[in-house]
């Protein structure tokens, strides 16, 4: 029942991701109804979103969130019976002491066919019921606010917002993304461009962790992806110079967890387990990966395929601990394609393209000239180009969507990568 801010964030990237690839229309509807609920519940005035709810509230826990059938009957009349079929009002849903977990089982598709209705139908039933509930449910004592806002926490919610952008195409969501990273850096980050772990009542505590570092990077690495603007790739990559500066263990080839300014500590440790939140190492070593290949170094790569090598030998004992880490190797053994688009449309291309599930490509876009190595000379005046590249060696350009996938799937059929 408590609901985490960190789960939700990972929830709206993995089903980003899968309505890229089928458009299954419940997948869309998972993003839709979880984005209103981290703005309704968890975000703050400042645009920060706030920790976590509790599980419990008035000292039971899931009160707020479970029915009784008498409560159910008072509010929903006569559709009670159809909505107890559909949320399995019955021994599966039972939880304790005559209350129900409301849950599906069932696709509407099935659903709707079973009780002679159509889709549209059910779709405006489920809409009435759910509208019914919250405003019943809101009379309720609520359960507590955890009302930290922690770095790490909310960059993962700004990669999974800048996910649902991609994949619907909704500007609230941009919009979302960038309300948060800007909080980030008026209220997280110090006067030297450091970074602080926590924030509340106006004041951020406690030097960031490489988690903090970590996720931040690839946050802001995400939005360039996704907007072209220049600025969040040089936060990104002055992020990660500060992180290798501070945190990085060239013995070991791995990250602390804690800084070297961090002097009170009596020794450091390392994470490298992915968890309910994936290893700082992991997702560190896919920024330097993918920085690597938006900016041309090659340094980063050599210490992401180093950092990979110093844990390999454990990944076959615990495979789950080590499933970031499996998506970097993939990475590192796998050809990538740079799509590099140029040009006063680049931008409209660029959402395009990323509606497609590409998981091995890495975008780089411009509106104008700039000093980025993968648009360096690919301007060309009153036209905006699509180069699809390997290595930064790129085929002749084109310039429309269909024509640059076609590419996509030629050299990805050619390379035999998986995309």
């Amino acid at each position: 029942f408590e609901k985490m801010l960190y789960d939700n964030a990972q929830l709206l990237g993995l089903y980003a991701n899968a309505y890229k690839i089928d458009h299954h229309p419940l997948y869309k509807q998972v993003i839709e109804e979880t984005v209103e609920f981290l703005k309704r519940e968890l975000l703050s005035p400042e645009n920060g979103f706030y920790s976590a709810l509790d599980a419990d509230s008035e000292g039971e826990e899931g009160k707020f969130y479970v029915w009784t059938k008498v409560e159910l009957e008072r509010v929903l009349g006569s559709d009670f019976y159809l909505f107890s079929q559909y949320f399995n009002v019955n021994s599966l849903g039972y939880w304790e002491h005559n209350q129900y977990i409301l849950m599906r089982t069932e696709d509407n598709q099935a659903f709707a066919t079973r009780h002679q209705l159509s889709e549209e139908e059910l779709d405006i039933k489920l809409k009435g019921w759910k509208a019914l509930l919250l405003a019943e449910r809101s009379k309720r004592i609520r359960p507590g606010l955890d009302d930290k806002m922690l770095t790490s926490w909310n960059a993962l919610t700004i990669s999974g917002l800048i996910s649902c952008y991609n994949a619907l195409g909704d500007g609230q969501y941009l919009d979302l993304a960038l309300g948060n990273a800007r909080f980030l850096k008026s209220k997280l980050m110090g006067k030297g461009g450091e970074l602080y772990h926590s924030y509340k009542n106006n004041q951020a505590k406690f030097i960031g962790f490489l988690e903090d570092y970590a996720l931040v990077i690839e946050a802001f690495t995400a939005l360039f992806e996704s907007t072209g603007e220049i600025s969040w790739l040089h936060e990104a990559a002055r992020l990660t110079e500060m992180t290798l500066t501070g945190f990085f263990d060239a013995q070991k080839s791995i990250f602390s967890f804690t800084s070297s300014d961090q002097t009170d500590l009596i020794t450091r440790t390392f994470e490298i387990h992915d968890n309910v939140i994936p290893a700082s190492n992991s997702v560190m070593a896919k920024n330097l990966f993918r920085l690597s290949l938006l900016m041309d170094k090659s340094e980063y790569r050599g210490i992401a395929k180093a950092m990979v090598d110093s844990i390999v030998a454990n990944m076959t004992t615990y495979p789950s601990g080590y499933s970031n880490w499996s998506q970097l190797m993939l990475d590192l053994t796998q050809q990538h394609l740079e799509v590099a688009i140029a040009g006063p449309e680049a931008i409209d291309l660029l959402q395009e393209l990323q509606k497609e599930y590409l998981p091995q490509v890495v975008f780089c876009v411009g509106t104008q000239e700039n000093n980025l190595p993968l648009l360096a000379h690919r301007f060309i005046e009153g036209k905006t180009l699509i180069y699809i590249c390997q290595n930064y060696s790129c085929q002749l350009p084109v310039e429309t969507v269909d024509k640059a996938l076609g590419l996509i799937g030629h050299l990805a059929e050619s390379e035999k990568m998986e995309l």
